[in-house]
């Protein structure tokens, strides 16, 4: 797996999408053996332990205690945060530094505008 990676890298790819498709590949690689070989042995899983999974991933292990505020706030901020940055993904796209450099001209360009015309 390395040559291969350092094959791609040499052409070209990008690391981050490199590190995406290894994790890919791997997952397709040792899941049918998760799921054949651990069949008997892992519970089921329902939406209760799912829920407590997800939780327990976004807190990164924190202890919860659902009852303090503190707690609640914490898990509202959670949601609220990784949410907020999903709905602005989805919404505008991620924005690169081409994106950017373009949009600060742009602000500079609508600058100059507004003087012109002020001090005509």
């Amino acid at each position: 797996m390395s040559l291969i990676s350092k094959f791609a890298l040499d052409q070209g790819m990008n690391q981050h999408v490199l590190v995406v498709y290894r994790h890919a590949i791997d997952t397709l690689v040792i899941a049918p053996f998760s799921i054949v070989l651990d069949r008997k042995i892992r519970p089921k899983m329902s939406l209760s332990i799912f829920i407590k999974i997800l939780i327990l991933g976004l807190l990164e292990l924190e202890k919860v205690n659902i009852r303090r505020f503190h707690s609640q706030a914490k898990i509202l901020g959670t949601i609220v945060t990784v949410g907020g940055a999903m709905l602005m993904t989805l919404i505008k796209g991620r924005r690169g530094p081409n994106q950017i450099a373009y949009l600060s001209i742009q602000l500079r360009l609508n600058q100059s505008k507004i003087r012109l015309k002020v001090l005509s």
